[in-house]
């Protein structure tokens, strides 16, 4: 920002760019997730979240596939689109898109955390929606899983 002319800040505002990192253990698994936040100019400043989760046994990162059997991760995916439906009140694709998501989009992400609970999908802004939708984490319980 000490790097900007003054005509930039006036009109602009100050840059901002912050980072923040959690650590979480559950069982045998470590989830490290990353938190950002900037304004480095345009209409509005941008905010997202990464998790990064990997084997305390192996030491490397592990990816739903590795946590979860192909018939699983299409239950998941199910799942997922009725669990959004139900978080948003919308009945279908056609109500999530007048909510703001891009149903196109709406597929099980990478960016995901293990709870002692069951697993928290995180999509940041533009992944799946609008900007004005924020941040969307969708929440599958263990018990949910063991149904699949």
């Amino acid at each position: 920002a000490e790097m900007l002319p003054d005509s930039v800040e006036q009109t602009m505002g100050t840059y901002e760019i912050s980072a923040e990192a959690e650590v979480t253990v559950t069982d045998s698994l470590v989830t490290y997730i990353i938190s950002r936040w900037s304004f480095t100019g345009g209409a509005h400043g941008m905010y997202g979240m990464e998790c990064h989760t990997y084997s305390l046994a192996g030491g490397y990162e592990l990816s739903t596939a590795d946590l979860f059997s192909e018939r699983q991760l299409l239950g998941m995916e199910a799942l997922l689109r009725r669990k959004l439906c139900e978080q948003y009140e919308a009945a279908n694709d056609d109500e999530l898109a007048e909510r703001g998501f891009f149903p196109e989009y709406i597929s099980l992400t990478e960016n995901f955390r293990i709870t002692p609970e069951g697993i928290t999908f995180y999509y940041n802004p533009y992944d799946i929606g609008c900007y004005a939708l924020g941040a969307v984490d969708v929440t599958m319980s263990r018990e949910e899983l063991e149904n699949l």
